[in-house]
C-alpha cells in the first residue's frame, strides 16, 4: 500500500516487480514522505491493469504521471478522480487516504501484527501505526482476550 497519493501518483512501472520465484508481484518503492523502503505483495489482477494503464502512458517511466509539469498538479488530478470514482459507486467520502487506511485496517482485523502492518505502510515508527489505527489495534487485542479466555473453560 502505498503513501496518501503521492507515491501512487509518481508510481514508477520499474517499482512494480514480478517475483517470479514466489509467483507474485509487488511494489518496491521508496516512500516520498519518510524514505523509508517498502515491499508490498500485490494481486495478480491489479498488476496487470497496473501494466496495462503503463502502456497507455505517453511516459513510459511512470504508471500514472506524464513526468511533465508538477508532482502538486496529478495529485490534485488523481485525487479528483479518486474522489469521483467514490461518488460513483455510492461513497461520499474517499480519497487516497482512504484506501490506505482500508488497507490497513483489513490488516488489523484479520490479525497481521500491529509491526508489520507498520513496515507495509512505511511508517519510520511503529507508535505512528498505533496513534493512527489504535481503535483497529484494540479490536484484535479483545480478539486475542476471547482466545486466552476460551481456554480458561478447558482447564477444570
Amino acid at each position: 500500500e502505498l503513501g496518501g497519493g503521492s507515491d501512487a501518483a509518481t508510481l514508477e512501472q520499474a517499482e512494480l516487480i514480478h517475483d517470479k520465484a514466489k509467483g507474485i508481484y509487488r511494489i518496491e518503492t521508496s516512500r516520498t514522505k519518510t524514505g523509508t523502503h517498502v515491499s508490498v505483495p500485490i494481486r495478480a489482477e491489479v498488476a496487470k491493469e497496473l501494466l496495462a494503464v503503463g502502456k497507455l502512458n505517453s511516459n513510459p517511466r511512470y504508471f500514472f504521471w506524464s513526468g511533465n509539469g508538477k508532482v502538486k498538479t496529478i495529485l490534485s488530478d488523481l485525487g479528483n478522480d479518486i474522489r469521483k470514482v467514490f461518488r460513483l459507486v455510492g461513497l461520499s467520502e474517499g480519497g487516497a487516504h482512504r484506501l490506505r487506511d482500508t488497507f490497513a485496517v483489513g490488516l488489523l482485523s484479520q490479525g497481521v501484527p500491529v509491526e508489520e502492518v507498520s513496515k507495509l505502510l512505511g511508517h519510520s515508527s511503529i507508535r505512528i501505526t498505533e496513534r493512527s489505527y489504535a481503535p483497529w489495534v484494540r479490536a484484535r487485542q479483545d480478539r486475542l482476550d476471547n482466545l486466552v479466555t476460551a481456554t480458561w473453560a478447558n482447564e477444570q
